[in-house]
Order: C-alpha cells, then structure tokens, then sequence
C-alpha cells in the first residue's frame, strides 16, 4: 500500500511536469496568450526550459532534503511565478492589440510612423481600432530592430518564467516530502 506522503509525492511530481509541458503543448497548439506567429517559438521554450528545471530538481534531489530549505525555494518560486505572470499580462496588454479581429504586436518602444500615430492618435489602442492590421505591420517593420526584439525577448522571457517558476516549485516540493514518518519533517 502506498503511504500518503508517496502519493502527495507524485502529485507534486505530476504538477511540475503539468506546469512544465502542457501550457507548452496548449500554445503551440491553440496560440493562446502567446503573440502571433510565434506560437513554434513560445511552445519550444517553455518545453525546453520546463525539463530542464525538473531535470535540475531531480539532479539536485538529494540538496533538497531539509524542509525549511525546500519551503522557502518553494515560496521563492512561487513570488517569482506571480510577478513573471503580472508582468506578462502588462507586457501583452500594452504590446499586442486588435485590429479588426486580428492579432498586432506593437513594439514597446515603438519608433518611427506607428510612434508618430500613437502620439497622434492618444495611444496604442487607437491606432489599433483606427487602422488595418497589415498597415500596423507595416509601420511596426519600420521599428527598430532593437525594439521589436526587446520586445519579444521581454515577453519570451515572462511567459516562460511564469511555468518554469511553477514547475521547479512543484518539482522540488516533491523531492522535499519525506517518505519515512507520518509528515514531513520541518528543521
């Protein structure tokens, strides 16, 4: 018979593989919450970085040990996973916006014609409902390089950040449980 604490083992050890997959899995295959066109690129690095943070959990098993150390990486994690997430919500509220239905990305700095609309008009969001998407991507293609990458790196790095967060948290819970006693044990 399996002990509780064996079995609140795995679910940990199910959720940090939850976290580090399947939202991975879930852009690739709907695009949500992930900019357009860039499903492939957000999908492969949460997966990526996802196993690799449960490979260094696992490789690092046996430093976990002690539960005071294990809750506090834990609570770490999960702040880290908090602020990854209010902050990609802030970053895709301000960077992506609709435009007749579709999906546009408008750089954080945004530079160039879209800059000047933006002061024009009052903001990203009337450039958004003012014009068509192909015009937007037009003028955002005139951006800098720099701030069309900035941009992606910015909201590349949240996004992941937000799971690989979840699943380490998740992944090293597992390893703290203690499977002799009937709890595990603070020190």
């Amino acid at each position: 018979m399996t002990s509780p604490l064996k079995m609140v083992q795995g679910v940990f050890l199910a959720l940090g593989a939850a976290f580090a997959s399947l939202p991975g899995l879930e852009a690739l295959r709907n695009g949500v919450f992930v900019p357009p066109e860039r499903e492939d690129l957000y999908a492969g690095c949460l997966l990526a970085f996802g196993c690799l943070s449960l490979i260094l959990v696992c490789l690092n098993r046996k430093r976990i040990g002690r539960a005071r150390r294990a809750a506090r990486f834990v609570a770490i994690m999960g702040l880290a996973a908090a602020l990854f997430l209010i902050g990609y919500i802030t970053l895709f509220h301000i960077c992506i916006l609709q435009s007749e239905g579709e999906q546009v990305v408008i750089p954080l700095w945004a530079t160039g014609p879209i800059a000047e609309e933006i002061r024009l008009l009052g903001g990203r969001g009337a450039v958004a409902n003012e014009y068509s998407p192909w015009r937007i991507r037009d003028w955002v293609q005139e951006t800098s390089l720099v701030a069309r990458l900035s941009t992606e790196i910015l909201l590349l790095i949240a996004y992941v950040g937000i799971f690989v967060s979840l699943s380490s948290a998740f992944g090293v819970a597992a390893f703290a449980v203690k499977s002799s006693g009937d709890h595990p044990s603070v020190e």
